[in-house]
Protein backbone atom coordinates (compact mmCIF):
# COMPACT_ATOMS: atom_id res chain seq x y z
CA UNK A 1 0.00 0.00 0.00
CA UNK A 2 1.29 3.46 -0.87
CA UNK A 3 0.64 6.88 0.52
CA UNK A 4 -1.74 9.31 -1.19
CA UNK A 5 -5.52 9.44 -1.53
CA UNK A 6 -5.95 13.16 -0.91
CA UNK A 7 -9.31 13.29 -2.66
CA UNK A 8 -12.19 15.20 -1.04
CA UNK A 9 -15.62 13.81 -0.36
CA UNK A 10 -17.13 16.47 -2.60
CA UNK A 11 -15.61 14.85 -5.70
CA UNK A 12 -14.30 11.39 -4.81
CA UNK A 13 -13.00 8.78 -7.21
CA UNK A 14 -13.16 6.11 -4.48
CA UNK A 15 -9.66 4.99 -5.49
CA UNK A 16 -8.74 3.05 -2.37
CA UNK A 17 -12.28 1.76 -1.91
CA UNK A 18 -12.18 0.31 -5.43
CA UNK A 19 -8.76 -1.20 -4.75
CA UNK A 20 -10.25 -2.90 -1.72
CA UNK A 21 -13.31 -3.99 -3.70
CA UNK A 22 -15.64 -2.29 -1.23
CA UNK A 23 -17.47 -0.35 -3.96
CA UNK A 24 -19.73 -3.04 -5.48
CA UNK A 25 -19.11 -3.97 -9.11
CA UNK A 26 -20.70 -6.94 -10.88
CA UNK A 27 -20.61 -8.65 -14.23
CA UNK A 28 -22.99 -10.97 -16.06
CA UNK A 29 -21.06 -13.11 -18.55
CA UNK A 30 -18.33 -10.41 -18.65
CA UNK A 31 -20.85 -7.58 -19.09
CA UNK A 32 -20.57 -4.91 -16.36
CA UNK A 33 -23.66 -4.37 -14.20
CA UNK A 34 -24.32 -1.21 -12.18
CA UNK A 35 -24.38 -1.81 -8.43
CA UNK A 36 -27.84 -1.52 -6.91
CA UNK A 37 -29.48 -2.64 -10.13
CA UNK A 38 -28.56 -6.30 -10.35
CA UNK A 39 -32.15 -7.57 -10.24
CA UNK A 40 -33.22 -5.26 -13.07
CA UNK A 41 -30.09 -5.84 -15.17
CA UNK A 42 -30.47 -9.62 -15.25
CA UNK A 43 -34.24 -9.72 -15.65
CA UNK A 44 -35.23 -12.15 -18.39
CA UNK A 45 -31.74 -13.67 -18.66
CA UNK A 46 -30.83 -17.25 -17.97
CA UNK A 47 -29.92 -17.69 -14.31
CA UNK A 48 -29.04 -20.64 -12.12
CA UNK A 49 -28.58 -20.50 -8.37
CA UNK A 50 -25.07 -21.09 -7.06
CA UNK A 51 -25.79 -23.45 -4.19
CA UNK A 52 -22.16 -23.63 -3.07
CA UNK A 53 -22.16 -19.85 -2.60
CA UNK A 54 -25.59 -19.87 -0.94
CA UNK A 55 -24.53 -22.67 1.40
CA UNK A 56 -21.72 -20.48 2.73
CA UNK A 57 -23.77 -17.29 2.84
CA UNK A 58 -26.76 -18.82 4.61
CA UNK A 59 -24.52 -20.57 7.13
CA UNK A 60 -21.82 -17.95 7.74
CA UNK A 61 -22.98 -14.66 6.14
CA UNK A 62 -20.09 -14.82 3.67
CA UNK A 63 -19.65 -14.67 -0.09
CA UNK A 64 -16.06 -15.59 -0.94
CA UNK A 65 -13.87 -14.89 -3.98
CA UNK A 66 -16.38 -12.96 -6.05
CA UNK A 67 -19.25 -15.41 -5.62
CA UNK A 68 -22.89 -14.27 -5.75
CA UNK A 69 -26.14 -16.25 -5.44
CA UNK A 70 -26.11 -16.72 -9.25
CA UNK A 71 -23.54 -18.75 -11.16
CA UNK A 72 -23.64 -16.34 -14.10
CA UNK A 73 -22.97 -13.22 -11.99
CA UNK A 74 -19.61 -12.37 -10.42
CA UNK A 75 -18.58 -9.62 -8.02
CA UNK A 76 -15.23 -7.86 -8.36
CA UNK A 77 -13.17 -8.96 -5.34
CA UNK A 78 -9.43 -8.11 -5.47
CA UNK A 79 -7.21 -10.44 -3.43
CA UNK A 80 -6.68 -9.50 0.23
CA UNK A 81 -3.68 -7.50 1.37
CA UNK A 82 -2.22 -9.21 4.44
CA UNK A 83 -0.55 -6.76 6.84
CA UNK A 84 1.80 -8.26 9.46
CA UNK A 85 2.07 -6.89 12.96
CA UNK A 86 4.30 -3.84 13.42
CA UNK A 87 6.52 -3.23 16.40
CA UNK A 88 4.65 -0.70 18.52
CA UNK A 89 3.64 -0.14 22.11
CA UNK A 90 0.05 0.42 23.10
CA UNK A 91 0.79 4.13 23.60
CA UNK A 92 2.19 4.32 20.09
CA UNK A 93 -0.92 2.58 18.78
CA UNK A 94 -3.15 5.15 20.48
CA UNK A 95 -1.08 8.15 19.35
CA UNK A 96 -0.85 6.90 15.78
CA UNK A 97 -4.57 6.18 15.67
CA UNK A 98 -5.41 9.70 16.87
CA UNK A 99 -3.15 11.41 14.33
CA UNK A 100 -3.99 9.29 11.29
CA UNK A 101 -7.73 9.44 11.94
CA UNK A 102 -7.54 13.23 12.01
CA UNK A 103 -5.72 13.13 8.68
CA UNK A 104 -8.32 10.75 7.21
CA UNK A 105 -11.19 13.04 8.20
CA UNK A 106 -9.39 16.12 6.85
CA UNK A 107 -8.93 14.40 3.48
CA UNK A 108 -12.65 13.67 3.24
CA UNK A 109 -14.14 16.81 4.74
CA UNK A 110 -17.13 18.13 2.84
CA UNK A 111 -19.45 21.05 3.75
CA UNK A 112 -23.04 20.28 4.66
CA UNK A 113 -22.46 16.57 5.26
CA UNK A 114 -24.44 14.18 7.47
CA UNK A 115 -23.17 11.76 10.13
CA UNK A 116 -25.00 8.50 10.68
CA UNK A 117 -24.64 8.57 14.47
CA UNK A 118 -25.08 5.43 16.54
CA UNK A 119 -24.33 4.97 20.20
CA UNK A 120 -21.07 3.21 19.37
CA UNK A 121 -17.48 4.21 18.73
CA UNK A 122 -16.96 4.62 15.00
CA UNK A 123 -19.56 7.30 14.30
CA UNK A 124 -18.78 9.04 17.60
CA UNK A 125 -15.15 9.30 16.56
CA UNK A 126 -16.18 10.81 13.22
CA UNK A 127 -18.54 13.37 14.75
CA UNK A 128 -16.11 14.51 17.43
CA UNK A 129 -13.28 14.91 14.94
CA UNK A 130 -15.42 16.93 12.51
CA UNK A 131 -16.37 19.24 15.36
CA UNK A 132 -12.76 19.49 16.54
CA UNK A 133 -11.75 20.58 13.03
CA UNK A 134 -14.45 23.26 13.00
CA UNK A 135 -16.42 21.48 10.27
CA UNK A 136 -19.47 20.03 12.06
CA UNK A 137 -22.04 18.19 9.93
CA UNK A 138 -25.33 19.77 8.93
CA UNK A 139 -26.98 17.25 11.23
CA UNK A 140 -26.57 13.80 12.75
CA UNK A 141 -29.13 11.04 12.16
CA UNK A 142 -29.84 8.11 14.45
CA UNK A 143 -32.11 5.12 13.93
CA UNK A 144 -34.25 4.65 17.02
CA UNK A 145 -34.88 1.07 18.10
CA UNK A 146 -36.51 -0.71 21.03
CA UNK A 147 -33.59 -3.12 21.25
CA UNK A 148 -30.78 -0.71 22.19
CA UNK A 149 -30.03 2.70 23.70
CA UNK A 150 -28.45 4.12 20.53
CA UNK A 151 -30.77 7.10 20.27
CA UNK A 152 -30.43 8.15 23.89
CA UNK A 153 -26.63 8.04 23.86
CA UNK A 154 -26.38 9.64 20.41
CA UNK A 155 -28.72 12.44 21.49
CA UNK A 156 -26.56 13.20 24.52
CA UNK A 157 -23.47 13.41 22.33
CA UNK A 158 -25.08 15.55 19.63
CA UNK A 159 -26.38 17.96 22.25
CA UNK A 160 -22.96 18.12 23.91
CA UNK A 161 -21.26 19.18 20.65
CA UNK A 162 -24.12 21.42 19.54
CA UNK A 163 -25.10 19.53 16.37
CA UNK A 164 -28.72 19.12 15.23
CA UNK A 165 -29.92 15.59 15.92
CA UNK A 166 -32.59 13.88 13.85
CA UNK A 167 -34.31 10.55 14.39
CA UNK A 168 -35.75 7.85 12.16
CA UNK A 169 -37.55 4.78 13.47
CA UNK A 170 -36.11 1.32 13.05
CA UNK A 171 -37.90 -0.01 9.96
CA UNK A 172 -38.77 -3.71 9.97
CA UNK A 173 -41.47 -3.64 7.31
CA UNK A 174 -41.75 -6.49 4.82
CA UNK A 175 -41.56 -3.96 1.99
CA UNK A 176 -38.38 -2.50 3.47
CA UNK A 177 -36.78 -5.93 3.70
CA UNK A 178 -37.63 -6.76 0.09
CA UNK A 179 -36.27 -3.40 -1.05
CA UNK A 180 -33.03 -3.95 0.85
CA UNK A 181 -32.37 -7.44 -0.52
CA UNK A 182 -32.58 -6.08 -4.07
CA UNK A 183 -30.84 -2.76 -3.38
CA UNK A 184 -27.86 -4.63 -1.91
CA UNK A 185 -27.78 -6.95 -4.93
CA UNK A 186 -28.60 -10.03 -2.84
CA UNK A 187 -25.28 -9.73 -0.99
CA UNK A 188 -26.82 -9.04 2.43
CA UNK A 189 -29.91 -9.57 4.59
CA UNK A 190 -28.93 -7.18 7.37
CA UNK A 191 -29.76 -3.61 6.38
CA UNK A 192 -33.56 -3.54 6.22
CA UNK A 193 -33.68 -1.32 9.31
CA UNK A 194 -32.11 1.39 7.12
CA UNK A 195 -34.49 1.02 4.17
CA UNK A 196 -36.62 4.11 4.76
CA UNK A 197 -33.55 6.30 5.33
CA UNK A 198 -31.91 4.98 2.16
CA UNK A 199 -34.99 5.65 0.07
CA UNK A 200 -35.26 9.21 1.46
CA UNK A 201 -31.58 10.12 1.02
CA UNK A 202 -30.83 13.67 -0.05
CA UNK A 203 -27.77 14.90 -1.94
CA UNK A 204 -25.62 15.52 1.15
CA UNK A 205 -22.35 13.63 1.66
CA UNK A 206 -22.76 10.81 4.17
CA UNK A 207 -20.18 9.80 6.80
CA UNK A 208 -20.03 6.07 7.40
CA UNK A 209 -17.92 4.14 9.91
CA UNK A 210 -17.49 1.02 7.78
CA UNK A 211 -14.40 -0.94 8.82
CA UNK A 212 -13.86 0.75 12.15
CA UNK A 213 -15.14 -2.09 14.32
CA UNK A 214 -13.14 -4.83 12.58
CA UNK A 215 -9.94 -2.80 12.36
CA UNK A 216 -9.78 -1.25 15.82
CA UNK A 217 -12.09 -3.21 18.09
CA UNK A 218 -11.46 -6.63 16.60
CA UNK A 219 -15.17 -7.31 16.24
CA UNK A 220 -16.20 -10.57 14.62
CA UNK A 221 -19.35 -9.18 13.00
CA UNK A 222 -21.27 -12.37 12.19
CA UNK A 223 -20.93 -13.65 15.72
CA UNK A 224 -21.17 -10.25 17.39
CA UNK A 225 -18.22 -11.12 19.61
CA UNK A 226 -14.64 -9.99 20.10
CA UNK A 227 -11.37 -11.89 19.82
CA UNK A 228 -10.56 -13.68 23.02
CA UNK A 229 -7.50 -15.62 24.08
CA UNK A 230 -8.89 -18.92 22.77
CA UNK A 231 -9.42 -17.41 19.31
CA UNK A 232 -5.83 -16.26 19.27
CA UNK A 233 -4.61 -19.69 20.36
CA UNK A 234 -6.56 -21.39 17.55
CA UNK A 235 -4.79 -19.23 14.98
CA UNK A 236 -1.38 -19.50 16.63
CA UNK A 237 -1.58 -23.29 16.85
CA UNK A 238 -3.01 -23.71 13.36
CA UNK A 239 -6.30 -25.21 14.55
CA UNK A 240 -8.23 -23.65 11.70
CA UNK A 241 -10.66 -26.56 11.39
CA UNK A 242 -11.89 -25.87 14.90
CA UNK A 243 -12.15 -22.15 14.24
CA UNK A 244 -14.03 -22.72 10.98
CA UNK A 245 -16.54 -24.92 12.81
CA UNK A 246 -17.15 -22.05 15.23
CA UNK A 247 -17.97 -19.67 12.37
CA UNK A 248 -20.32 -21.92 10.36
CA UNK A 249 -23.83 -22.45 11.70
CA UNK A 250 -25.16 -25.98 12.21
CA UNK A 251 -28.58 -27.36 11.32
CA UNK A 252 -30.71 -27.12 8.20
CA UNK A 253 -30.75 -24.22 5.77
CA UNK A 254 -34.35 -23.05 6.08
CA UNK A 255 -36.88 -22.86 3.23
CA UNK A 256 -34.93 -25.04 0.81
CA UNK A 257 -36.39 -28.49 0.35
CA UNK A 258 -33.30 -30.34 -0.91
CA UNK A 259 -30.83 -30.17 1.96
CA UNK A 260 -28.29 -32.23 0.03
CA UNK A 261 -27.49 -28.97 -1.78
CA UNK A 262 -26.23 -27.44 1.48
CA UNK A 263 -23.57 -29.72 3.01
CA UNK A 264 -22.15 -28.06 6.10
CA UNK A 265 -18.71 -29.75 5.75
CA UNK A 266 -18.25 -28.00 2.40
CA UNK A 267 -18.96 -24.61 4.00
CA UNK A 268 -16.56 -25.38 6.87
CA UNK A 269 -13.81 -26.33 4.41
CA UNK A 270 -14.34 -23.14 2.38
CA UNK A 271 -14.03 -21.03 5.54
CA UNK A 272 -10.95 -22.97 6.68
CA UNK A 273 -9.18 -22.34 3.36
CA UNK A 274 -9.97 -18.63 3.53
CA UNK A 275 -8.84 -18.41 7.17
CA UNK A 276 -5.48 -19.89 6.15
CA UNK A 277 -4.83 -16.87 3.91
CA UNK A 278 -4.91 -14.54 6.92
CA UNK A 279 -2.62 -16.36 9.35
CA UNK A 280 0.19 -13.85 8.81
CA UNK A 281 -1.96 -10.81 9.56
CA UNK A 282 -1.56 -8.80 12.76
CA UNK A 283 -5.21 -9.57 13.56
CA UNK A 284 -5.99 -12.70 11.51
CA UNK A 285 -9.70 -12.88 12.29
CA UNK A 286 -10.13 -9.15 11.74
CA UNK A 287 -8.33 -9.44 8.39
CA UNK A 288 -10.52 -12.41 7.42
CA UNK A 289 -13.71 -10.52 8.18
CA UNK A 290 -12.61 -7.24 6.63
CA UNK A 291 -11.76 -8.79 3.26
CA UNK A 292 -14.87 -10.94 3.18
CA UNK A 293 -17.83 -9.86 5.24
CA UNK A 294 -17.03 -6.15 5.71
CA UNK A 295 -16.26 -5.32 2.10
CA UNK A 296 -19.12 -7.43 0.69
CA UNK A 297 -21.94 -7.68 3.23
CA UNK A 298 -21.40 -4.40 5.10
CA UNK A 299 -20.17 -2.58 2.00
CA UNK A 300 -23.51 -3.42 0.39
CA UNK A 301 -25.05 -0.85 2.74
CA UNK A 302 -22.56 2.02 2.63
CA UNK A 303 -21.65 1.79 -1.06
CA UNK A 304 -24.80 0.15 -2.38
CA UNK A 305 -27.94 0.87 -0.43
CA UNK A 306 -26.90 4.39 0.64
CA UNK A 307 -25.35 5.44 -2.70
CA UNK A 308 -28.18 4.48 -5.01
CA UNK A 309 -28.57 7.97 -6.48
CA UNK A 310 -24.84 8.67 -6.60
CA UNK A 311 -24.63 10.32 -3.18
CA UNK A 312 -21.11 10.65 -1.78
CA UNK A 313 -19.94 8.30 0.99
CA UNK A 314 -17.14 9.46 3.31
CA UNK A 315 -15.47 6.42 4.90
CA UNK A 316 -12.44 7.58 6.91
CA UNK A 317 -11.56 4.12 8.26
CA UNK A 318 -10.84 3.10 4.64
CA UNK A 319 -8.25 5.86 4.25
CA UNK A 320 -5.11 4.25 2.89
CA UNK A 321 -2.72 5.37 5.64
CA UNK A 322 -5.13 4.82 8.53
CA UNK A 323 -6.24 1.42 7.24
CA UNK A 324 -2.68 0.19 6.90
CA UNK A 325 -1.77 1.42 10.38
CA UNK A 326 -4.81 -0.12 12.07
CA UNK A 327 -4.25 -3.38 10.21
CA UNK A 328 -0.72 -3.56 11.62
CA UNK A 329 -1.59 -3.06 15.31
CA UNK A 330 -0.56 -6.16 17.27
CA UNK A 331 -3.57 -8.14 18.40
CA UNK A 332 -2.51 -7.97 22.05
CA UNK A 333 -3.36 -4.25 22.00
CA UNK A 334 -6.86 -4.97 20.68
CA UNK A 335 -7.73 -7.77 23.07
CA UNK A 336 -9.90 -6.49 25.89
CA UNK A 337 -12.04 -4.25 23.64
CA UNK A 338 -10.67 -1.00 25.08
CA UNK A 339 -8.32 0.34 22.41
CA UNK A 340 -10.86 2.45 20.51
CA UNK A 341 -12.39 3.66 23.78
CA UNK A 342 -8.99 4.85 24.95
CA UNK A 343 -8.26 6.56 21.62
CA UNK A 344 -11.51 8.54 21.76
CA UNK A 345 -10.98 9.40 25.43
CA UNK A 346 -7.42 10.60 24.71
CA UNK A 347 -8.45 12.74 21.73
CA UNK A 348 -11.68 14.23 23.17
CA UNK A 349 -11.52 14.14 26.98
CA UNK A 350 -14.33 16.70 27.35
CA UNK A 351 -16.86 14.14 26.06
CA UNK A 352 -15.69 11.09 28.01
CA UNK A 353 -18.79 11.29 30.24
CA UNK A 354 -21.16 10.31 27.40
CA UNK A 355 -21.73 6.57 27.71
CA UNK A 356 -21.88 4.08 24.86
CA UNK A 357 -25.03 2.31 23.74
CA UNK A 358 -26.27 -0.82 25.48
CA UNK A 359 -28.41 -3.61 24.10
CA UNK A 360 -31.91 -4.13 25.44
CA UNK A 361 -33.71 -7.43 25.46
CA UNK A 362 -36.82 -7.01 23.26
CA UNK A 363 -40.03 -8.02 25.00
CA UNK A 364 -42.35 -10.72 23.70
CA UNK A 365 -44.90 -8.17 22.47
CA UNK A 366 -42.25 -6.81 20.09
CA UNK A 367 -41.69 -10.25 18.58
CA UNK A 368 -45.42 -11.02 18.50
CA UNK A 369 -46.14 -7.95 16.39
CA UNK A 370 -43.44 -9.05 13.93
CA UNK A 371 -44.93 -12.55 13.79
CA UNK A 372 -48.46 -11.32 13.14
CA UNK A 373 -47.20 -8.97 10.43
CA UNK A 374 -45.37 -11.78 8.66
CA UNK A 375 -48.37 -14.12 8.90
CA UNK A 376 -50.55 -11.47 7.31
CA UNK A 377 -48.06 -11.06 4.50
CA UNK A 378 -47.70 -14.81 3.93
CA UNK A 379 -51.47 -15.11 3.54
CA UNK A 380 -51.27 -12.91 0.44
CA UNK A 381 -48.47 -14.86 -1.25
CA UNK A 382 -48.47 -17.61 -3.84
CA UNK A 383 -48.76 -20.92 -1.96
CA UNK A 384 -45.48 -22.81 -2.03
CA UNK A 385 -43.75 -25.26 0.28
CA UNK A 386 -41.43 -22.47 1.46
CA UNK A 387 -44.38 -20.19 2.23
CA UNK A 388 -46.13 -22.95 4.17
CA UNK A 389 -42.95 -23.72 6.12
CA UNK A 390 -42.55 -20.04 6.99
CA UNK A 391 -46.15 -19.87 8.20
CA UNK A 392 -45.73 -22.98 10.41
CA UNK A 393 -42.51 -21.61 11.95
CA UNK A 394 -44.15 -18.24 12.53
CA UNK A 395 -47.10 -19.82 14.32
CA UNK A 396 -44.64 -21.61 16.59
CA UNK A 397 -43.18 -18.27 17.64
CA UNK A 398 -46.63 -17.22 18.81
CA UNK A 399 -47.42 -20.49 20.61
CA UNK A 400 -44.09 -21.15 22.32
CA UNK A 401 -42.57 -18.16 24.21
CA UNK A 402 -39.04 -19.55 23.97
CA UNK A 403 -39.30 -19.42 20.17
CA UNK A 404 -40.46 -15.78 20.00
CA UNK A 405 -37.09 -14.40 18.88
CA UNK A 406 -36.96 -16.90 15.99
CA UNK A 407 -39.13 -14.51 14.02
CA UNK A 408 -36.07 -12.40 13.13
CA UNK A 409 -34.29 -15.13 11.17
CA UNK A 410 -37.56 -16.60 9.87
CA UNK A 411 -38.50 -13.28 8.28
CA UNK A 412 -35.13 -12.45 6.77
CA UNK A 413 -34.45 -16.01 5.55
CA UNK A 414 -37.84 -16.41 3.89
CA UNK A 415 -37.80 -12.99 2.22
CA UNK A 416 -34.27 -13.53 0.91
CA UNK A 417 -35.19 -16.92 -0.56
CA UNK A 418 -38.45 -15.59 -1.99
CA UNK A 419 -36.70 -12.67 -3.70
CA UNK A 420 -34.12 -15.03 -5.19
CA UNK A 421 -36.89 -17.19 -6.59
CA UNK A 422 -38.73 -14.18 -8.04
CA UNK A 423 -35.64 -13.04 -9.91
CA UNK A 424 -34.76 -16.55 -11.05
CA UNK A 425 -38.29 -17.09 -12.38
Amino acid sequence: MTNGSHERCSNPDYGIEREFGVVPSFSYRNQTIEAGGLAESIRGRRLTLDYDALNLFLRADLFLNGATPFREVRRVSPPPVIVPAAEMSREQAIDGYVDLFRQAVTRRRSPGSVVALSGGRDSRHILLELCRQGAPPAYALTIRSKTDTDFEMAHQLARAVGVEHRMAWHDRSIDGMRFTVRATDFMSTEHAWFADVARARDERAWWDGIGGDVLSAGTYPSAGTYPEEWDVRLFETGRLDELAHQLVRTGRVPFFRDQSLFPRPAAVEAVRKELALHIGAANPAGSFYFWNRTRVNIGASAFGLLRRAGQVICAPFLDRDLWHFLSSIPLRHILGKQLHNDVIRRAYPAFAHVEYSRKRRPDRAHHQSQSLRLLGHLATQRPTLATLAAAVRTVRTLVFPWRASDIDWITTSWIYGDELERVRR
